[in-house]
């Protein structure tokens, strides 16, 4: 059963939602963190269980809203 809070947003719209954040967050910062395009690509394949491929789309996508 899914329950929705009083925005009409799941606990698995919320999860997901924390996770984008997340993900911009080291996109934004990763110069200075040091991470490369790839290892956040593999950091979001194994923790959003994605593939390759959309693990990479995502990426871009969230780098495209980052630029806005």
């Amino acid at each position: 059963m899914l329950v929705k809070n009083q925005l009409g947003y799941s606990s698995d719209d919320m999860v997901l939602y924390g996770q984008q954040e997340l993900l911009q967050g080291l996109i934004e910062d990763k110069e200075k963190l040091g991470l490369s395009e790839d290892t956040i690509i593999e950091f979001i394949i194994e923790k959003m269980n994605l593939s390759k491929a959309e693990a990479e789309e995502l990426y871009d996508e969230l780098l495209e809203d980052l630029e806005k």
